[in-house]
């Protein structure tokens, strides 16, 4: 799972390093100071020491010079290269100072173009908030007029069937299959009686039924209903016309 860190917290760290560093180096200067500003003392006595040797002991100031001279070079020589890193030092410390002030301002504006960003965002939440609260609102008044109109249609739909009849008859002629030959016995009557279509659905409600025997007239009878379905009709249709009876069976 990714970590997210605040902008703001990177930078900090970035500044509190920064003047970690910033202060490492201000106390090394401190401390080239201090040894320098020691050396010089230690210059100064010996320098003094010379001179008191030189006045108690003027014959012997050359020798006393020349035992001193080794001396005073290894001291000159110390000094002159704690100034030169002295020098290093703060050309280093300038350096590191006009780094630093240059991150922080580029820091600082990432810092503001960050916040500009996040003010934009928080403007688009509330903008998506509202329309959040008025699609929730339209929701709500979208599930109380489904409401009052599915009891309404209930209302009309029992009405409805109370008018056409709530007891209802119908009648469905299946077509004729290969099957239908081998259901008689074949030695009774011949096979071309036995898949003979003797129901015919007329129209939507009436049903007619030869009833001709052999050695007899013709007869037919007609039956009427409600509703007659006829071969061709699919289970499709059979069912939208029994559909209102399970509406109104389900609504109670």
């Amino acid at each position: 799972m990714p970590v997210f860190i605040h902008p703001e917290q990177t930078v900090a760290r970035h500044a509190f390093l920064l003047q970690q560093k910033l202060r490492s180096k201000e106390e090394r200067i401190i401390e080239l100071e201090t040894e320098n500003a020691l050396l010089h003392l230690k210059l100064a006595e010996w320098y003094g020491h010379i001179c008191r040797k030189t006045e108690e002991r003027v014959p012997t100031g050359q020798q006393e010079q020349q035992r001193l001279h080794p001396v005073l070079v290894n001291l000159l020589t110390e000094v002159h290269v704690l100034r030169q890193n002295l020098a290093d030092l703060y050309s280093a410390y300038v350096g590191f100072s006009s780094e630093l002030e240059q991150q922080s301002r580029g820091f600082l504006e990432q810092v503001n173009s960050v916040c500009c960003s996040i003010q934009d965002r928080s403007v688009d939440v509330r903008n998506l908030q509202a329309q959040v609260v008025d699609l929730e609102k339209s929701l709500h008044e979208e599930k109380e007029r489904y409401k009052n109109e599915k009891q309404r249609r209930k209302v009309l739909h029992n009405t409805l069937i109370e008018l056409r009849g709530n007891i209802r008859v119908h009648c469905r002629v299946r077509p004729l299959l290969h099957l239908d030959a081998g259901l008689c016995d074949t030695d009774v009557l011949p096979r071309s009686t036995l898949s003979e279509k003797v129901v015919h659905a007329v129209n939507e409600d009436t049903v007619v039924v030869e009833c001709s025997r052999s050695g007899n007239p013709p007869m037919n009878k007609v039956f009427e209903f409600e509703r007659v379905h006829g071969p061709n009709d699919s289970q499709k249709t059979v069912f939208e016309d029994v559909r209102p009876l399970l509406t109104s069976l389900l609504d109670g």
